[in-house]
This record gives C-alpha cells, sequence and structure tokens, in this order.
C-alpha cells in the first residue's frame, strides 16, 4: 500500500494519515464486505427500500460518529484519522 501511495504524495505525515486509515478500514474489511453481500441480496429480492434505509442509517451514522471520534468530543477520545476510519467502518 505504501508505495501506491508515494506516487500520490511525498508528505510524511499524509503518507502516514494514509496508511492508518487504510489498516483500520483494511482490519474490518469482513464487516465491509457483509455489507456489501446484504446490499446484493436485498437489491435480488427487490427489497430496495430496505437497502435505501440502511444505507441512509450507515450514511447517518457516519456524519455523526466522525467529528465525534476525530475531534473527542463528548468525552470521547481524540482519534484523529484513526477516527475517521473506525467512524466509516462503524457507518
Amino acid at each position: 500500500m505504501s508505495i501506491y501511495i508515494r506516487m500520490s504524495t511525498v508528505f510524511s505525515e499524509m503518507l502516514r494519515n494514509i496508511i492508518t486509515y487504510g489498516r483500520i478500514v483494511r482490519l474490518f474489511r469482513f464487516s465491509l464486505f457483509l455489507e456489501s453481500i446484504w446490499a446484493k441480496v436485498l437489491q435480488a429480492s427487490s427489497d430496495m427500500k430496505t437497502l435505501m434505509a440502511a444505507q441512509i442509517a450507515g450514511t447517518i451514522a457516519s456524519i455523526i460518529f466522525d467529528p465525534l471520534l476525530i475531534f473527542g468530543m463528548f468525552g470521547l477520545p481524540k482519534l484523529g484519522i484513526s477516527g475517521a476510519a473506525i467512524a466509516t467502518v462503524a457507518g
């Protein structure tokens, strides 16, 4: 992953942030894989309302979790880029 990232930027802090984000998302890729399968099953069964509601709920959860985890609001720890990755996976 670092070879690919180095083609995009030379800034060391940005490289560290991208690698951190990628490692967290990659660690929980199984949950993202299950979400993709579930979406295809709902599409195949013509249950688009449930799929749309789940995607909206995931997006709203990500929007809520992002500032809470990135900036450490309401007593949560300030996680920065790691918080953004966790919010992405949680959403």
